[in-house]
């Protein structure tokens, strides 16, 4: 469970993204994962800060062992339809000139 309240802003930096999160999970009194396999699922992956902090907590609480899935991630840089790709065509073209 989330101990630390969420940013007002929508939008952070990766610095800001990991204090954020940094010691913002614990696990519930009485949860019992002494040496249990845990399983995280997140639905998109940004900048893994999120899965690190709930780690720490299920292997500060006894898991064995903790394993992170997601379903999407983010790619630095990437736009469908913005500058990025342009770029990416001149900077090719460059090279052949």
């Amino acid at each position: 469970m989330r101990t630390k309240p969420r940013p007002a802003r929508l939008v952070l930096s990766r610095k800001e993204h990991w204090e954020s999160v940094r010691g913002a999970y614990a696990t519930r009194k009485g949860l019992r994962v002494d040496k249990l396999r845990v399983l995280l699922l997140d639905d998109v992956l940004t900048t893994r800060a999120t899965l690190d902090s709930c780690a720490r907590a299920l292997k500060q609480a006894g898991a064995a062992a903790v394993l992170g899935l997601t379903v999407a991630r983010v790619v630095p840089g990437w736009s469908p339809t913005g500058p990025q790709q342009q770029s990416l065509r001149e900077t090719d073209s460059s090279r052949r000139n």
